[in-house]
């Protein structure tokens, strides 16, 4: 585990989707700094997902390839509207963009 160090022996973080979104997502975009410490922000890393990074150096430059079978990488990022007064929301991470059909469409890590 990447920050396996942080926790006691034979303790994982491991939210539930409802745990994730309604408790620590939830209370970190509504600024309730108390409900989101620095532990969680080990386990939830804040990330820019829509620069210029390809989504495998992401998953590298916070420990991706560190994770063992089972274990989830937890990244927060803001949206990035893709016009400044608009509504549509950038899908863009590097130069790959997530398509409406739930498929991510341009180049991969070459594995």
């Amino acid at each position: 585990m990447v920050a396996s160090s942080r926790l006691a022996v034979g303790m994982k973080f491991h939210p539930s989707d409802r745990e994730l979104v309604g408790f620590y997502l939830f209370n970190k975009i509504n600024s309730k700094a108390e409900c989101f410490n620095d532990f969680e922000k080990i386990f939830v890393k804040e990330c820019d997902l829509y620069g210029c990074e390809k989504p495998w150096q992401i998953c590298e430059s916070y420990g991706g390839h560190h994770l063992e079978d089972g274990e989830t990488l937890h990244l927060f990022t803001r949206l990035k509207k893709v016009l400044v007064r608009g509504s549509r929301v950038s899908r863009r991470v590097g130069s790959s963009t997530w398509a409406g059909s739930g498929t991510w469409v341009g180049e991969d890590s070459g594995d």
